[in-house]
C-alpha cells in the first residue's frame, strides 16, 4: 500500500469511528429526551407545561392562520 493510500485509509477509518460515536451520542440524547418528555407528561398536562415553562408565549399567535399559504420563497437569495 502506498503512503497516500494508507493515509486515506486511516482518515476513512477515523471518520467511520467518529460517525459511529456521533450516532451513539445522538441515540443516547434521543433516549434521554424521550424519557424527559414522558416524565413531564406524567407530571403535567400540556397546558401546565406551556404555562410553567413558556409563560410569555402567545400560542395562538404561533399557529398559522387558515388563510396563510406557506412557501419557501423567503429562503431564496434575493441577490441573484
Amino acid at each position: 500500500m502506498t503512503n497516500q493510500t494508507e493515509e486515506y485509509s486511516n482518515a476513512l477509518t477515523a471518520f467511520n469511528i467518529a460517525t459511529d460515536r456521533l450516532r451513539l451520542v445522538i441515540d443516547q440524547m434521543w433516549k434521554e429526551n424521550k424519557v424527559m418528555k414522558e416524565q413531564l407528561e406524567k407530571e403535567y398536562t400540556l397546558e401546565e407545561i406551556k404555562d410553567k415553562y413558556f409563560p410569555n408565549v402567545d400560542w395562538d399567535e404561533l399557529r398559522p392562520r387558515e388563510d396563510t399559504e406557506f412557501t419557501l420563497e423567503w429562503l431564496k437569495d434575493d441577490t441573484s
